[in-house]
């Protein structure tokens, strides 16, 4: 019989902590239903696309924000826990086999979270330059 173990540890660390610390139960850490807006698989790995394509992974998750809507920090964040949720629920062992693309017609200057860890370390690029945030100029997109 299984027990059911949450309850009785909230309640001990608010009984013995409560002055201590706050202790939030059940947090909802986002808007349900936690969805990315596209999931594309390459049929063939091997297959030649054309331009920006030619970009996507063996697995691209793709956000976009509305078309008056600027892309920021916050996106890219969210964008990232999306691709290890996906990365957790297909049991992918690395996530370099998720591409992610954020798609919106603007985007701040402060795109990426400040100390953003492994954020901090993507880099934007256009055609033909490094990156995983990828800049394509020949796409209508505009900095604020």
């Amino acid at each position: 019989m299984a027990i059911y173990w949450h309850p009785f540890l909230v309640q001990f660390l608010r009984q013995d902590y409560g002055d201590r610390l706050i202790i939030e139960d059940e947090v909802n850490l986002g808007e349900m239903p936690l969805r990315v807006d596209l999931l594309l698989i390459k049929r063939d790995p091997q297959a030649t696309l054309p331009y920006p394509f030619n970009h996507l992974g063996e697995r691209t998750l793709v956000s976009y924000c509305g078309p008056e809507d600027r892309a920021n920090w916050k996106d890219v964040v969210k964008l990232e826990v999306y691709g290890r949720l996906y990365q957790l629920r297909e049991n992918l062992l690395v996530r370099s086999k998720i591409t992610l693309w954020l798609m919106a017609s603007r985007f701040a200057r402060q795109i990426f979270p400040l100390g953003g860890g492994h954020l901090g370390r993507v880099r934007r690029g256009g055609p033909g330059g490094g990156g995983k945030f990828r800049g394509f100029s020949d796409l209508p997109h505009q900095f604020e």
